[in-house]
């Protein structure tokens, strides 16, 4: 599958949140989340990062109608990473994601 046919496999929905991005070697870099899906996350970044690195992501989010935020944190890969006007335009896939985490996204997503 290419990275066109993954990137729309899944419903997106516009984040507008910061994200916090843990990198292996425990350096943190902050970044915009753009867009979510239930399988990833897209978000621009100061930083480049290279196709298939893994990294911890945590954000928070707010279901439609609900007060309280709740907090998601994922392990994902970079599927791609494009240069843009504001830094690094990322996508990355989530491959550990807790039932706590992924309850989140999806009440996010409905």
């Amino acid at each position: 599958m290419s990275v066109e046919e993954q990137q729309r496999r899944f419903l997106r929905k516009h984040l507008g949140a910061e994200v916090t991005i843990t990198l292996q070697n425990n350096q943190v870099i902050m970044a915009l989340g753009v867009d979510i899906s239930i399988n990833g996350i897209g978000f621009i970044s100061r930083l480049m990062m290279r196709p298939q690195q893994a990294f911890r992501v945590d954000f928070e989010l707010a279901a439609l109608g609900k007060r309280d935020k709740d907090h998601v944190s994922a392990i994902a890969r970079v599927i791609h990473c494009t240069p843009s006007t504001a830094g690094y335009r990322i996508g990355a896939q989530f491959y550990e994601l807790d039932r706590v985490s992924y309850e989140a996204i999806s009440r996010f997503m409905e």
